[in-house]
């Protein structure tokens, strides 16, 4: 007579390996627009995360975002405003999901990266004059925007570094725009 624990022990281990995958799943937004990319691409995605009518909801996701590692951008459409992670390998989208519903984003929308369609501007550094195309500034990450802003208030207001924060920057690709808007401490 055969011993039925293997068969038990089998449908243990399936059962276990089942729900560990649905657990799995639980971890990703549950609406996913685009859906994820195949492991082999090499191209870059983009996520979008929400898109909003009022400025006060950018910034705030913005802050979230910012606050959690992430340096988005903004893009104008219609009358809203599209907040996007950018520049993603496809390795790192499932790890980039789970973080962004940990943080509350339930539903996202996943495409090509802009950044990589129109190709890369020269890695010169970043200045506030005609050396720098407003299309390369419109690309840089908040963080090399806050530094730039800051050593020029240095530079050309004497303001010392500490007295300045960068509450929020805004960016409109369509009318080649940005607004940064500074707290000055005195």
């Amino acid at each position: 007579m055969k011993s039925k624990v293997p068969g038990i022990f089998f449908v243990l281990i399936n059962l276990f390996c089942i729900s560990s995958f649905c657990i799995a799943q639980q971890n990703l937004p549950s609406r996913i627009i685009g859906g994820i990319p195949g492991a082999g691409n090499r191209a870059l995605y983009e996520i979008q995360v929400g898109a909003f009518l009022l400025e006060q909801n950018v910034v705030k996701t913005s802050n979230l975002l910012e606050r959690n590692g992430y340096s988005p951008v903004f893009e104008n459409f219609r009358d809203l405003t599209r907040v996007i992670i950018p520049q993603i390998p496809v390795n790192q989208i499932i790890t980039h999901l789970e973080k962004l519903k940990r943080l509350g984003f339930d539903e996202v929308i996943i495409r090509p990266d802009q950044t990589s369609i129109r190709g890369s501007f020269s890695k010169q550094p970043l200045a506030l004059d005609e050396s720098t195309p407003m299309e390369v500034l419109l690309e840089a990450s908040d963080k090399q925007i806050t530094e730039l802003v800051i050593n020029e208030a240095v530079k050309e207001m004497n303001i010392p570094p500490e007295d300045i924060s960068v509450e929020y920057i805004l960016r409109d690709n369509n009318s080649q725009a940005m607004v940064i808007k500074l707290n000055i401490n005195q």
